[in-house]
Order: structure tokens, then C-alpha cells, then sequence
């Protein structure tokens, strides 16, 4: 083996041990807490679900139809 190939085989290896261990790090750390207060949270996921409704909405008479001959 080459020393070109031995190295990439090192790097390649070191890449991976890394994310294992990463991987194994964030299995075992406790959740973290939203930034955001609860309330705020709350009233956002109901502006954003009113928003995909109303934009839905209005966007159902702006696309074409086809008409048949």
C-alpha cells in the first residue's frame, strides 16, 4: 500500500471514529428545551397553520383549469 493510500485510509477512519463518537455523544445527551417560551411557540404554529390555509385558499381559483372541447 501506498503511502497516498495509507494516509486516505487513516483520514477516512479518523472521519468516521469521529462520528461515531458524535453520534453516540448526542444519544446520550437529555433533550434540550425550546429557546422560545411555550405560549410564543404555541401562538407562531397557529399563525403559520392559518397562513398555509389562507394561502391555499387563495391560491385554488388562481390556477388554470382546462376546458374540454
Amino acid at each position: 500500500m501506498g503511502h497516498n493510500e495509507y494516509y486516505l485510509e487513516w483520514y477516512a477512519n479518523d472521519i468516521l471514529e469521529r462520528a461515531r463518537e458524535t453520534a453516540r455523544r448526542e444519544a446520550l445527551a437529555v433533550p434540550r428545551a425550546p429557546f422560545v417560551r411555550p405560549a410564543l411557540s404555541a401562538c407562531a404554529g397557529a399563525a403559520r397553520r392559518l397562513y398555509v390555509r389562507w394561502s391555499s385558499a387563495a391560491s385554488a381559483g388562481s390556477k388554470p383549469t382546462t376546458v374540454r372541447a
